[in-house]
């Protein structure tokens, strides 16, 4: 660490994601527009996991992951589509929610950009799939392991099932999903989050 770094990279929170040591964090790409008003969950409602419940939020949220959004231009960013896109790729993890907390500055509206962090780095993510999104694992709970690797849900929030990932629906090639990352440590009932260690 530098001198004068700020422990915050290490042991920050931003609400939903905790930043225990920072990859890069990304402003460069605006946010599609549906990334300030997607509903939570955003492609299947029929099995919502339970680190959404209480979350009326519209918006993608913090630990959400960033998918470029070629058919919105480019350099855009924001949740997956639905339903899936070609060339719609996760990115990384969005640091905050795009509409921001009471009584906090909103950057994400004033900027029309929410940054996200990639290029490495370890985070507990707090909004992640509780129950499986498709297929034969509709609706089962899921089980994380250290050592699981780790996918863009089809709703864009991290899961260990490859075949609920938002980009092997549709048809798209289930064995070219990207990695996002790798289980650290498993949700409990004295952890609340998934840790992991991003690899996009």
């Amino acid at each position: 660490m530098a001198i004068g770094q700020a422990s915050q990279d290490f042991l920050g929170s931003s609400g939903r994601l905790r930043i225990m040591y920072v990859g890069h964090r990304n402003t460069l790409s605006a946010l599609a527009d549906d990334g300030f008003t997607q509903n939570n969950p955003r492609v299947v409602t029929t099995h919502v996991s339970t680190t959404l419940t209480g979350i009326t939020k519209k918006g993608v949220l913090g630990s959400s992951v960033a998918h470029t959004r070629p058919d919105q231009g480019n350099n855009i960013v924001a949740g997956p589509l639905a339903p899936a896109a070609l060339n719609t790729r996760p990115l990384g993890l969005f640091i905050n929610d795009a509409q921001g907390n009471a009584y906090e500055n909103s950057p994400g509206t004033a900027s029309g950009k929410v940054a996200y962090v990639h290029a490495g780095g370890t985070y507990g993510c707090q909004v992640y799939e509780t129950l499986g999104q498709a297929g034969g694992t509709a609706g089962n709970p899921i089980t994380y392991n250290s050592g699981d690797p780790i996918y863009s849900s089809m709703n864009g929030y991290i899961t260990n099932l490859a075949v609920d990932a938002s980009e092997g629906v549709n048809g798209q090639n289930i064995g070219n999903v990207t990695l996002l990352g790798t289980v650290k440590a498993a949700p409990s009932s004295s952890l609340a989050e998934v840790i992991l260690d991003l690899r996009v």
